[in-house]
């Protein structure tokens, strides 16, 4: 129920953006097709909601990551290929926010 659960609270955010839930959910059994993703193509899913600020970027690829950690295993091909998706992901975090921190330093 728990993963269920938080599968809504992602797909509650992500629909209240411009890009369609439909496509979104196509890019992601891509994403998790793909046997070697690279961090261009979470960054993609990012860029495909047109997100304002790193801040709000932050979010959504914990959220991406939380979400392919709940997947269960058998979706991917093996654990290493759901270890490189889950890094991507953390990846695109750190970038984000280190992209954040050099817009807040710009304000000082």
């Amino acid at each position: 129920m728990t993963r269920l659960k938080d599968f809504g609270n992602f797909f509650q955010r992500v629909k209240l953006m411009a890009y369609d839930l439909s496509e979104f959910m196509g890019d992601i059994v891509a994403l998790v097709d793909k046997r070697w993703a690279g961090i261009h193509d979470i960054e993609h899913l990012a860029n495909a909601f047109s997100l304002p600020t790193p801040e709000i970027k932050v979010r959504f690829y914990q959220d991406l990551k939380r979400m392919f950690r709940l997947f269960p295993l058998g979706v991917f091909s093996d654990e290493e290929q759901r270890q490189n998706l889950l890094q991507m992901c953390q990846n695109a975090i750190d970038m984000a926010i280190e992209s954040e921190e050099e817009e807040l330093s710009e304000l000082d």
